[in-house]
């Protein structure tokens, strides 16, 4: 038996046909195959590993700020505390330096740019009726001097403060159409955003503890509920400094009344009827001691 091979494309292999592939073919099985290893193989392990240690840093930097804001807040509560010891055991004499360093202290810790405290029934002997720090953005209100008039004027804002409310206006935008008084003011010293805390004692209100923010290169707004907190706090530190005074300025003048009236018992006994006229114009000077009066 003899094979014959015939060029018309087809080969005769023991009675079986086979096509010879054509050049187009063969051209486009290898680029298939070029093709082919060209796609990148995936590294399971590899990938794992990398989302794996992507994951840890979050963690690590996560942890990170966590220990940073709880370092910050310890700290704040480190200053309050401070603060609070200072005012809460300061004589008489260095009252109002102590209150305007505090103001100082309070004001940086709020971020604010002016801090305010006024107290409402301010006692004649030694405690002014306002205390007050601020920063060169935003100018100090001006002394209080007609509380009643003070009061009609910005009448929205003190009958919240006066009820025991927490006013905060992170927004001059937030005010309604009854504070027009209210804006109209902040407008003019270039407040922003504004919070007034109210101080109480004894179900009645003694003063209010206020900031205020100007404007600034990055954006503030209002402050959070945690720092309202907080801040309620250093206000209730600062009615209660108030009271301590009052309480120390009320027994001086106990002790005053009491001092007169034994001069006045003295002079008496050692100098009898003669003197009665000295010895009633000290009790009468006596009287008009503890009671505050001009005549």
């Amino acid at each position: 038996m003899t094979r014959e091979w015939f060029h018309t494309g087809t080969l005769e292999v023991h009675g079986i046909g086979m096509r010879r592939p054509s050049r187009e073919s063969q051209r486009a099985g290898a680029e298939a195959a070029v093709a082919a290893a060209e796609i990148p193989v995936r590294d399971l392990a590899r990938e794992r590993e990398a989302e794996f240690r992507a994951s840890a840093e979050r963690d690590v930097c996560d942890r990170i700020q966590a220990q940073a804001a709880l370092q910050a807040q310890l700290e704040v509560e480190r200053r309050i505390g401070e603060l609070s010891r200072r005012l809460l055991t300061v004589g008489t004499d260095d009252f109002s330096a102590c209150m305007s360093e505090g103001l100082a202290t309070v004001g940086e810790i709020a971020d604010a740019d002016r801090v305010r405290f006024v107290v409402v029934s301010p006692s004649q002997v030694a405690l002014a009726g306002q205390y007050q720090w601020s920063a060169a953005s935003v100018p100090c209100r001006p002394e209080i001097v007609d509380w009643k008039q003070d009061v009609g004027r910005f009448r929205w804002s003190a009958k919240r403060l006066v009820a025991g409310e927490v006013l905060h206006v992170p927004r001059l935008a937030d005010l309604p159409e009854e504070a027009a008084n209210e804006r109209a003011s902040f407008e003019a010293d270039g407040v922003t955003s504004y919070l007034g805390l109210p101080i109480r004692q004894e179900g009645r209100a003694i003063g209010f503890l206020d900031f205020a923010r100007g404007p600034s290169p990055r954006e503030r707004g209002g402050w959070k509920g945690s720092e309202i907190s907080r801040l309620q706090l250093v206000a209730e530190v600062f009615g209660a400094a108030v009271r301590r005074l009052q309480l120390e300025q009320e027994l001086g003048r106990q002790l005053e009344v009491e001092r007169r009236v034994g001069d006045f018992a003295r002079a008496l006994l050692e100098h009898g009827a003669d003197e009665i006229d000295v010895g009633i114009q000290r009790g009468l000077e006596a009287a008009g001691a503890y009671a505050g009066a001009d005549r």
